[in-house]
């Protein structure tokens, strides 16, 4: 919502003029020109923060169109997990499965929401290995393997998004996709999908690639990549274009009846200035965000908490799910009753 909020201020202090005129049809799409008056200013920045949760679409900022799955996806995982609250971890596994299984299949058209489930589910998994593996999850498979599946990994999320007949490899992957999903299926965000959970599989699984991804600069780099996410096509519109464009805005070209035209890019050197900069700028802001933005949306959550509750609730130090079989589960052994015994 302060995100939407700040690129709706953007717009209305005109500061995206220049995206209009662009040579990048992309950026060009993302303009938003200024509102006639300040009642359908706010009004427009009410339906923008209503739609970004709804119909996933703001006008102002497009790339927000997926946080309505990720709303979508916090529910999948509240009401999966209320279900199984009680559920030993082996019948949760089977759970996830039949789940996978139902996504899998509604993955007509764009598949969005089949990708959403799929993602969804297979993070609870993941999860749940976390659960019953714990710390021992590196020390689980020989040394190679995680690495082979890192890399096995990228290579299925590599899958081109168009002309996969090109190449014979893209061509077999293509034909395998389509006798296992739907019709009309957008194959591509499958072979996405299946990439990017090896790649997490090997990552659980490897002790270095634990070790890398847990240094200071990769900390840093997932502290404030939701923040990056939330600002870059804001930047884009404004900072990055503006930089990159200045030159060709200052002395505008225009065709033969007087016409502004697009906008030229400036050199291979000042577009190389301008990038670094932009990238500078912007995770500087993702890293201001995160100092002092984060900080009072938690104030506000824990706020609206502690009022539902009538108070602070107290936290207990147990885990919510089932994480060992319950012992009626277990072998009858004499040793094992033994040793559960009071005595």
């Amino acid at each position: 919502m302060i995100a939407t909020a700040l690129t709706w201020f953007m717009a209305n202090i005109n500061a995206y003029h220049m995206t209009k005129h662009v040579d990048s049809t992309w950026i060009r799409q993302g303009w938003h020109g200024q509102e006639t008056s300040l009642g359908a200013a706010l009004k427009s920045l009410f339906e923008a923060e209503i739609g970004t949760w709804t119909k996933g679409w703001d006008d102002y900022d497009g790339t927000q169109w997926t946080l309505h799955l990720f709303l979508e996806g916090a529910m999948l995982v509240y009401t999966t997990m209320f279900a199984t609250v009680l559920v030993k971890p082996k019948a949760r596994f089977v759970i996830y499965g039949v789940l996978y299984l139902y996504f899998w299949q509604q993955g007509e058209g764009l598949a969005v929401g089949a990708l959403k489930g799929l993602n969804i589910v297979f993070g609870m998994f993941v999860a749940e290995l976390h659960n019953h593996y714990k710390d021992a999850a590196t020390s689980v498979l020989p040394a190679p393997i995680p690495a082979i599946m890192i890399v096995v990994g990228m290579f299925l999320a590599g899958y081109p998004q168009d002309s996969a007949q090109n190449a014979r490899w893209s061509d077999i992957m293509s034909h395998i996709m389509s006798s296992i999903t739907a019709e009309k299926t957008d194959i591509r965000r499958y072979w996405d999908h299946l990439g990017a959970s090896m790649v997490l599989l090997g990552i659980f699984f490897s002790r270095n690639a634990r070790r890398v991804l847990t240094s200071p600069i990769f900390n840093f780099l997932g502290r404030v990549s939701f923040p990056v996410y939330l600002m870059h096509n804001t930047f884009i519109k404004s900072v990055l274009t503006w930089m990159v464009y200045l030159p060709s805005a200052m002395n505008p070209p225009k065709n033969e009846k007087g016409q502004q035209m697009d906008l030229q890019r400036g050199s291979k050197t000042h577009m190389f200035i301008a990038i670094v900069a932009f990238y500078y700028i912007l995770y500087r802001a993702a890293a201001l965000w995160v100092q002092y933005i984060d900080p009072l949306c938690a104030k506000a959550v824990n706020a609206a908490t502690a009022w539902a509750y009538g108070g602070t609730p107290a936290r207990e130090s147990r885990p919510i799910l089932q994480t060992t079989e319950p012992r009626s589960s277990r072998s009858p052994n004499p040793e094992n009753a033994k040793s559960d015994s009071p005595a």
